[in-house]
């Protein structure tokens, strides 16, 4: 085999191992998938702008915040950071949106398979300041089980499991989530394909079914 050939051919060996090796498992795909439906506001397929948009007026309505104030502002202002930090590290060159199929390569790729543990890190701390940060109306840096609910009522969860889930997380049965409690939870989410790990169901039951 000429030179040029084997080396090609090693490197597409290589990939592919690597490829396999870090694939996300069914019970890891569905996790992510329903992650993802769950932002897509607007059931288009794509994560876009306006579907941040109309999580951000979700979110004012149901807190109460004035339209244009200060909370609706700030609120608003952490949507589309999150969704351009999505874009930079999820590229769809010439588009606006994000896939499925990117985003779940994505999280295949830099976080479930654990290659960089700062892009682990970075991306559960992303998730829980934006998911749960927006949520903490009275700024006390815990999440209250009403704060909690609130966030199963804007996303349409069902409020059956929210209690149950807020326990569990709640690891020292104080009544409060604090981001100690939570940042495993969110980890154990993105990462784990262990369904008995109570951090799985941090956003509500998501098993179809």
């Amino acid at each position: 085999m000429p030179k040029e050939y084997f080396h090609l051919f090693s490197l597409i060996c290589s990939h592919t191992i690597n490829f396999l090796h870090a694939m996300l498992t069914p019970f890891q795909s569905a996790k992510l998938t329903y992650l993802f439906e769950l932002l897509d506001v607007n059931d288009n397929g794509f994560l876009q702008l306006n579907d941040f948009s109309e999580l951000t007026e979700s979110i004012r309505s149901k807190l109460n915040y004035d339209e244009g104030g200060k909370e609706h502002r700030a609120i608003a202002q952490k949507s589309t950071k999150f969704f351009h930090k999505l874009l930079r590290d999820i590229p769809n060159p010439g588009d606006q949106s994000i896939n499925l199929t990117g985003w779940l390569q994505f999280f295949n790729e830099e976080v479930t398979s654990f290659k960089d543990e700062d892009t682990v890190d970075e991306w559960v701390d992303i998730l829980l300041s934006f998911l749960f940060g927006m949520f903490d109306d009275n700024h006390d840096g815990y999440i209250s089980l009403e704060e909690y609910q609130d966030i199963f009522g804007i996303f349409g969860l069902d409020q059956a499991y929210s209690k149950e889930a807020f326990n569990k997380i709640d690891a020292n049965s104080d009544g409060k989530l604090s981001r100690y409690e939570l940042i495993p939870a969110v980890e154990t989410f993105l990462t784990s394909d262990n369904p008995n790990e109570v951090g799985n169901w941090v956003f509500g039951n998501w098993v179809r079914g």
